[in-house]
């Protein structure tokens, strides 16, 4: 356990916490189910001084009795420009902390991965879980730095089996820190939501009591009353000598108490007000003129007025509202010089320009050159970090000089720069389209911020807009280097055709392209020409290609592809020429840098879909999306739905493969091919011969041998032989381009047998290939071409077919298989379920998920339910979680109603 100190400060502390009953009620019964493994997320919201802060404090007393081990923590104000600064003491806080410091400190690392850290700290968290449940708690959620709501948005949902509720406090902020949390976390963890309401009469008439010992009187009662049901307010007026109430203004109250108050508290308290809710002594006396021994006093002066607490390394208001009524105190014109001279002070002594940014924001006017100089290096020197506010200091930067025609359009550039860098690209294209418009430039700008774009749109496969940006005329004039980078981005947009049977796959690459003199002309031009090679199917041609861009990639530089998804390209031809090859270069990259999560999760569904292990290609496809998910970054949505549509289609799923196919983007290249292999699945005729015409020689991110292979069958199974010839010569020069592939080999040589009825040379190829699922088509289409002539042998290619199918989770081409048998007077029992499970509804659960679901369901607890069943609770807990999530349900009362609903007409 550990005694953790309460999550912040409050005027009645120490005293019994008044007119929650409710809320208080809701609290335990969160905890003690948290305490039994079924952990929850509670926000507490409402307006300042309401009691968020008591409350929580009783939390975590009660929680303290519960066995719980309590990391608390309070956001502040300047948090937003600190990584991690607001969750962090929360897991260091108490005497038991809920990471240790080696663990802690080797967080540091991580903060420039956001994936990777909240993934650590998952890890972390769940090992401390299983010692005591655990409870964090954040304050003043709605200060919380950017990195710390990211993490806090992850680590609910990665740790729904396990003994930890989050309880987090937030002001009335409908799109704030506190409701992006709920949002992303409330599909996986029940999200309790506590509005805190002003208190009745008699509970204000409490309070009063509780502090003065005795009730209020009638005077003071009616003082009372025009502190509208706030808490702190009403301590303010039961502390308050004057005669006024809060009707009069907090600010008024504040200046009646420093009215006795030496001219150095004075000083001190409102450069406090200026510098933040915390500050340091040092600060204060830096923008004060005195020393640190000349405010001692003040100090103590401040802390017996109540409006400061002392904690040492630094000072901090009792509460902000005392802070915000101190501020108001200031004339505006002071408030102003003193912000600006703190400001200078961070600049000249050398501290950073993030610290300095607020101060500045708060005095900066149009036209301030200097100001903006300091917000750009501060938006820059925080990009890496806390991408949220250098976005913001960014764009205050641009707006104070936007009419500046010297600075304005460097600027701009640096707006696209960090909204791009931040993976905000939709608003980076705007914007960048707004100042091309207004703030056109010098050709030299247009030219950059073109440039800035353009790597982004290739990996997006936004070849239209690539074509435009890339062929601006206003950028005509540019140096000879960026004129370069944009012509070798434009000739890029021609590499892969566009209309079907535009480019054969035997097309030559073009050796008449030049190399570029620029660094970065000469990468995009290795790009192109590996675009080139993709595009007729000369994959070790392609890998080799994108390699050669990927090491020619110069840093940063505008137009410069992004060597990541460049190597995701290199993995994906890699894996349709040499499979190893591709698994080592993935295997070697794939965890380097958490941005690109989501694009290697898909290679490595690619691989796996490319090899048959059907259900390693899902879970990798599940697992790019959580990632694009989590990192707000949709770019390989397209490409991962066509894997699982793919995948859907093999396994007997229908309707999912419909889902999957719904959310593919209409420009996506595999459209047409994914449209028309469900037509294939539902038995249409012509199926095969509209899918040849209408698929482009180059279908996007699916294995084109494949797709080959599944039209040839179909149109030989409806005697369409001019479909059959004709993707049997399209798999033959799929084979010519790739000589040394047993893959594209072993393909062709099944669509020609197919043709010459002697299928059975593609068996043999492909035995060495790698290709498990095109394996076992081959020996099914072989088992089906003698079975007439060769009934035995025919029989024993048919098991081995049906083996590889089974093994590989295909119940399609399983059950292909066996209505073959069948018709041959052969019974096979299926050595796999002869129904797929779905993925959700009362049918998708397993046999133990059932018998919990039951069991809670008739009310019994985590434990009791664990007792029964002679499970552990934390096992209760995972397999009530997996229950959850398929019946679409975030609560035991929703849990019953479906249990009932799905059981009713049970015997």
């Amino acid at each position: 356990m550990s005694g953790a100190p309460p999550p912040a400060s409050r005027a009645w502390a120490g005293m019994p916490l008044r007119g929650r009953s409710g809320e208080v009620s809701t609290v335990l019964r969160a905890l003690r189910a948290g305490r039994d493994g079924e952990p929850a997320v509670l926000i507490v919201s409402g307006e300042a001084g309401i009691g968020k802060s008591a409350l929580l404090d009783t939390a975590v007393e009660q929680a303290d009795r519960l066995g719980y081990t309590i990391g608390t923590a309070v956001a502040r104000d300047g948090d937003r420009i600190s990584p991690l600064s607001s969750l962090g003491p929360a897991l260091r806080s108490g005497r038991e902390p809920l990471i240790d410091a080696d663990d802690f400190f080797g967080l540091a690392a991580l903060t420039e991965q956001p994936l990777w850290l909240a993934e650590r700290l998952a890890s972390l968290l769940a090992r401390r879980s299983e010692k005591d449940p655990l409870l964090v708690v954040v304050d003043d959620l709605q200060w919380s730095d950017p990195l710390s709501v990211f993490v806090l948005r992850l680590l609910p949902a990665r740790l729904p089996a396990h003994r930890i509720c989050w309880l987090f406090a937030t002001r009335d902020l409908p799109d704030g820190p506190a409701a992006t949390v709920a949002d992303a976390v409330e599909a996986t963890v029940p999200v309790h939501r506590i509005a805190l309401a002003p208190l009745s009469g008699d509970a204000v008439l409490d309070i009063a009591a509780d502090r003065l010992g005795h009730p209020a009187g009638t005077v003071l009662a009616q003082r009372l009353a025009t502190a509208a049901g706030n808490p702190f307010l009403a301590a303010q007026i039961v502390e308050d000598p004057g005669d006024g109430g809060a009707a009069d203004g907090l600010v008024d109250a504040v200046r009646r108490r420093l009215v006795p108050a030496s001219q150095r508290c004075h000083l001190l308290l409102r450069a406090g007000a200026v510098l933040g809710e915390r500050f340091s002594l040092a600060d204060a006396a830096q923008l004060t003129g005195r020393t640190v021994a000349d405010l001692g006093e003040a100090v103590d002066e401040a802390v017996r007025l109540g409006l400061l607490t002392d904690a040492g390394a630094v000072l901090s208001f009792r509460h902000d509202l005392l802070r915000q009524a101190v501020y108001q105190t200031i004339a505006p014109s002071v408030r102003w010089s003193m912000h600006r001279a703190f400001a200078e002070h961070c600049v000249t002594t050398g501290r950073s320009a993030a610290e300095a940014a607020p101060h500045v924001l708060t005095t900066a006017s149009p036209g301030d050159r200097s100001a903006a100089a300091l917000l750009r290096t501060a938006a820059l020197d925080l990009l890496a970090t806390m991408v949220i506010t250098s976005i913001t200091f960014i764009r205050h930067a641009d707006a104070l000089v936007a009419d500046d025609r010297s600075l304005s359009p460097e600027l701009g550039r640096d707006v696209v720069r960090v909204l791009s860098l931040a993976r905000h690209h939709a608003e980076a294209r705007d914007f960048a389209d707004e100042i091309l418009r207004d703030r056109p430039g010098t050709p030299v700008h247009v030219a950059l911020v073109q440039l800035l774009l353009l790597p982004r749109l290739w990996a997006a496969g936004d070849r239209d807009q690539l074509a435009r940006r890339a062929a601006d005329e206003r950028a005509a004039g540019a140096a000879a280097a960026l004129r370069e980078r944009l012509t070798a981005w434009s000739a890029l947009t021609g590499a892969v055709p566009e209309a079907p049977g535009h480019q054969s796959a035997d097309t030559p690459p073009d050796d008449r392209v030049d190399q570029p003199a620029d660094a970065v002309a000469a990468a995009v031009t290795a790009l192109g020409r590996a675009e080139q090679a993709l595009a007729g199917h000369r994959y070790a041609e392609a890998a080799a290609g994108y390699r050669q861009a990927r090491e020619l990639t110069v840093g940063s530089e505008p137009g410069a592809p992004d060597p990541a998804q460049v190597e995701i390209r290199e993995i994906a031809s890699a894996a349709r020429h040499d499979p190893q090859a591709a698994r080592r270069t993935l295997a070697s990259a794939r965890h380097a840098d958490s941005w690109h999560a989501a694009e290697y999760a898909w290679a490595r569904a690619d691989l796996e879909f490319g090899a048959g292990r059907l259900e390693a290609a899902r879970l990798a496809a599940q697992e790019s999306l959580a990632a694009m998910h989590d990192l707000g970054d949709p770019t390989f949505d397209g490409r991962v739905r066509a894997i699982l549509v793919a995948v859907a289609l093999e396994r007997t799923s229908t309707a999912e493969a419909a889902r999957h196919l719904a959310a593919v983007p209409r420009t996506s290249a595999d459209l047409p091919v994914l449209r028309g292999l469900l037509a294939l699945r539902d038995g249409d005729p012509a199926a095969a011969a509209t899918l040849l015409r209408s698929s482009s020689s180059a279908p996007g991110s699916l294995w084109w041998d494949d797709v080959l292979v599944r039209v040839a069958v179909a149109a030989h199974r409806s005697g369409d032989t001019a479909t059959l010839e004709a993707a049997a010569r399209r798999l033959g020069r799929l084979a010519a381009a790739n000589p040394s592939a047993a893959g594209p080999a072993g393909a062709a040589a099944l669509a020609e047998g197919l043709l010459t009825g002697d299928p059975g040379r593609a068996v043999a190829l492909l035995r060495t290939s790698g290709r498990e699922l095109l394996l076992a088509r081959a020996e099914e289409e072989t088992g089906r071409a003698v079975l007439a002539t060769d009934h035995d042998g025919a029989l024993a290619v048919l098991d081995r077919a049906l083996t590889g199918y089974e093994q590989l989770g295909s119940d399609a081409g399983a059950a292909r298989v066996l209505r073959v048998l069948h018709r041959a007077g052969v019974r096979r029992r299926r050595r796999s379920a002869a129904e797929p499970r779905p993925e959700t509804g009362w049918a998708a659960l397993t046999g133990m998920e059932r018998k919990v679901a039951l069991l809670i369901a008739d009310g019994h607890t985590n434990r009791e339910a664990a007792a029964r069943l002679v499970l552990s609770p934390n096992t209760v807990a995972t397999h009530l979680r997996a229950a959850y999530r398929k019946l679409d349900v975030n609560s035991r009362v929703r849990l019953a109603a479906r249990v009932h609903e799905a059981t009713r007409h049970d015997p």
